[in-house]
């Protein structure tokens, strides 16, 4: 078997695997319990598309379901992931915004199938449907560029500066009244 097959054999078994246990329902469970799917984008308007991994800037998220919890990152405009749920578990997605960046907006597809409730930093999903349905939401984050403040040595030239100022009006104004 060539390296690369051997490789990447074991990674498609597993990732069809989950692909099926995610939209496969189980054995004993309700028929109106179907599956929803909500995509999860990232998108930074102030960055371009990155052309390698090294490129990119990534952004973490913590994600619950029921009891279940785990993490994942994406990369800014980069590819988005899918996520499933259903109608007896709620789906949160909280973002963990890094230093220097905001998360400006969360934007949704509208649907009737699944509800979405915006909360500080993320969003619940809500399967509330009997058919299969799926949407995107793009976690919009901007760069917070902090306002430029002078240091101590700036706000002592800016009083010098305003004193010479002063002092030459207070001169103007005596040579104007003497004259």
């Amino acid at each position: 078997m060539a390296p690369i097959v051997r490789n990447y054999l074991p990674f498609s078994i597993s990732a069809i695997a989950l692909l099926l246990l995610a939209f496969v329902p189980m054995p004993g469970g309700s028929a109106s319990a179907q599956q929803c799917g909500v995509g999860i984008c990232k998108v930074a308007p102030q960055l371009s598309v990155p052309q390698s991994e090294d490129d990119a800037v990534f952004f973490d998220f913590d994600l619950q379901q029921g009891t279940d919890s785990e993490t994942f990152t994406l990369a800014a405009n980069g590819l988005c992931i899918a996520l499933g749920l259903n109608e007896e578990n709620d789906l949160q997605v909280v973002e963990d915004v890094p230093p220097g960046w905001d998360l400006s907006d969360i934007q949704c597809e509208e649907s009737s199938g699944i509800s979405v409730t915006h909360i500080d930093n993320g969003a619940v999903f809500s399967c509330n449907t009997q058919s299969e349905t799926f949407i995107e939401c793009n976690f919009i984050n901007v760069l917070n560029t902090p306002v430029p403040t002078l240091s101590e040595w700036g706000m002592i030239a800016a009083a010098a500066g305003l004193g010479l100022i002063g002092v030459f009006f207070v001169l103007r104004n005596r040579k104007v009244k003497t004259a």
